[in-house]
């Protein structure tokens, strides 16, 4: 026996974007590797395939942070936290407004986020290619520099 369901045209579209959303932004699991740089120093470092894990803040339009993991089949590196943690990695999104560093970052979009941390010092992420679909589509829209 079918049913007939009605739906407003602002549940639909709820819908709608929650499957886009869905769509769109990294899943606990997927992997992605970083290239980070500090532009003090011009030391660059490459972070070993990490998963996500979470945001904290809320993902619309744009996270706070991005917290990554260790996926259980990767040694550690010196980006994890250390003393038997949780390997996990919490990264900041920022604007980039300093005209200086936008230039070291060869930045030149007004609205241009990336992904920084500070570990022996500041270092700003970008992800190393290849990615995935669904991590490319997440640095798109939430305009965070690829």
């Amino acid at each position: 026996m079918k049913k007939i369901i009605r739906l407003t045209e602002s549940d639909l579209m709820r819908i709608i974007k929650r499957v886009i959303s869905e769509q769109t932004e990294p899943q606990k699991g997927d992997v992605i590797k970083l290239q980070c740089i500090n532009p003090l120093t011009n030391n660059g470092k490459i972070i070993s395939p990490v998963e996500f894990a979470e945001y904290l803040g809320d993902s619309k339009p744009l996270p706070d942070k991005l917290i990554l993991q260790r996926p259980s089949n990767i040694p550690s590196d010196e980006a994890f936290s250390s003393g038997g943690g949780n390997d996990t990695y919490t990264l900041n999104i920022e604007l980039i407004t300093d005209p200086k560093l936008k230039q070291i970052l060869n930045i030149t979009n007004d609205d241009t986020y990336m992904m920084t941390y500070n570990v022996g010092g500041r270092f700003y992420c970008t992800p190393k290619r290849p990615i995935s679909p669904t991590w490319e589509s997440f640095f798109t829209e939430k305009n965070i520099k690829s």
